[in-house]
């Protein structure tokens, strides 16, 4: 199957998930033996996602993982996880192993900790001052920036029109450079200050190119997937995927789930909607900002043609695509797709259709299709699986459960956690008494694929009376925690510190089969 500039496609991606098990440490003759989940719900999200984390680290289980697989808010915590040590070795000290690096990133007073409980407010400390330069900006993007936007789209190749549509969005720029001036700035591992070491450094001719071709990919340093895929298995992290949505098909499509999950991921990116594409097909299409280009007298002209993927290969995007919430693209099923992009305003990325060059598609958040982030792990057969679920559900209902079950189904496989079967038979609602995690199983027929061990968001009889101070301090003062909505993502140190506290004392519960 052959695609954009003749680089061909997978399908199905098998040979893709073969290739991850060089990231197993223990046994790559087999599937993985252990993958972990981290769910959607954004600040609230990232911040539990953390403190699971730290505990796996604490009981030396986190290098003991072989893949993990994030959407939306649990994308910030999987790109703070991995580009945290990426910079630490390339800004810092390279000698440092990732034990000893993990072990800084985790102290909950050291400077790491420090930096997201002060930054945990996706890139404002004043909301008003944010609110009017939105407004300012959305005005100027309506009104000017836009309609000159759509008129000129017919001169440019896909890739320049992927890129316009981009870029011609306040809060999708906004949005971005929030995350990643949170969980990807290097801070101080003393002091918690953001390091000066770790600025951009682009020559006039890099922002030249960007302002040319309506490139803007990071506030910090961009390292690809490539670059993050060989550092990952030279240091020992696990494998790694984030997890959107592709659009087409529409969220409403009645075809299988799996064909609207979109997966930008270690070795490749891709869905079975539009077949998987390996990294190294897609090196060498074009210019991407931070290439080393040596003596630029010698440049060819071709060299500054933008890569048809250059806003996917770089990974420190790849949150802001995962958590896209807002999405203008429903818009397009009932108007003409000409007013979808004159308003412009949702987070959803353009990019090259992979199959065919012509057209353009859409990735969205990847709650959008599947909010837990383990579609991605059942399809790999993880013999173990971690879901830690941190969505916003006061009522306890599970609805990402539910789709992720659904999911299942339509591999011909059967999702079973006998608590949440039975509180969904019931219609909601749980026991304070119910385990902090909950253990399931993947089944085809009657035999076990795959052991799944639930973290749902919630305290049970044990942590309302022995929680930790962190979380007994916020919750005197926040009845509603940790069931607080998703639309709040300006979070206080306090808070932040609450949901990572029971992330952690939920996370050391977690007792793998050996």
């Amino acid at each position: 199957m052959t695609g954009v500039a003749g680089i061909s496609l997978l399908d199905p991606p098998r040979q893709l998930w073969d290739a991850e098990r060089g990231f197993n440490h223990h046994d790559k003759s087999g599937p993985p033996a252990l993958g972990v989940s981290l769910s959607g719900g954004g600040n609230r999200a990232a911040s539990f996602g953390i403190g699971v984390l730290a505990a796996l680290h604490e009981r030396g289980l986190l290098s003991k993982v072989d893949v993990i697989s994030a959407v939306s808010g649990g994308s910030y915590a999987l790109s703070w996880l991995l580009l945290q040590p990426y910079y630490y070795s390339v800004h810092i000290d390279s000698a440092v192993g990732l034990l000893d690096v993990q072990s800084k990133m985790f102290d909950p007073e050291g400077g790491f900790q420090r930096y997201l409980e002060d930054n945990a407010r996706l890139g404002t400390h004043d909301p008003v001052t944010f609110a009017v330069t939105a407004a300012l900006n959305a005005a100027f993007n309506l009104l000017i920036f836009n309609p000159i936007r759509i008129l000129t789209m017919p001169l440019f190749g896909n890739a320049d029109v992927a890129a316009l549509r981009n870029k011609g969005s306040a809060a999708r720029t906004w949005y971005r450079s929030a995350i990643q001036a949170t969980y990807q700035v290097l801070p101080d591992p003393e002091t918690g200050t953001a390091s000066k070491r770790l600025q951009p450094r682009e020559t006039l001719r890099d922002r030249v190119r960007l302002a040319a071709h309506h490139l803007e990919l990071s506030v910090v340093p961009r390292v690809t997937f490539s670059m993050m895929r060989d550092f990952a298995m030279k240091s020992g992290l696990p494998a790694f995927v984030f997890q959107t949505t592709i659009h087409p098909p529409p969220p409403d499509h009645p075809g299988p789930i799996r064909d609207r999950v979109f997966e930008i991921g270690a070795l490749g990116f891709g869905s079975d909607s539009c077949g998987y594409t390996p990294w190294g097909q897609t090196e060498g299409l074009g210019w991407e900002p931070g290439d080393q280009v040596g003596d630029e007298s010698l440049l060819q002209p071709a060299e500054d043609t933008p890569s048809p993927f250059a806003t996917l290969r770089n990974m420190n995007t790849a949150p802001a695509i995962s958590g896209a919430a807002i999405s203008g693209i429903g818009l397009g099923h009932w108007a003409p797709r000409f007013l979808v992009d004159l308003s412009n305003f949702g987070l959803e990325y353009a990019i090259p259709d992979p199959r065919n060059p012509r057209r353009v598609v859409y990735l969205s958040d990847g709650g959008h299709s599947e909010n837990l982030g383990a579609l991605s792990l059942i399809r790999r057969g993880c013999r173990s699986i971690l879901i830690t679920a941190a969505e916003h559900d006061a009522a306890f209902r599970y609805p990402s459960y539910r789709v992720l079950r659904r999911a299942t189904q339509e591999l011909g496989l059967e999702l079973e956690v006998p608590e949440i079967d039975s509180a969904i038979q019931s219609g909601g609602g749980r026991s304070n008494d119910t385990p902090p995690i909950l253990t399931g199983s993947v089944r085809k027929d009657r035999r076990i694929e795959s052991t799944v061990y639930y973290v749902k968001l919630a305290m049970n009889s044990e942590f309302q009376t022995g929680q930790p101070e962190a979380v007994a301090d916020y919750k005197k003062t926040h009845p509603r925690f940790p069931q607080e909505p998703t639309t709040d993502q300006y979070f206080q140190p306090a808070q932040f510190r609450a949901y990572r506290a029971l992330g952690h004392a939920i996370g050391r519960h977690f007792s793998p089969p050996p």
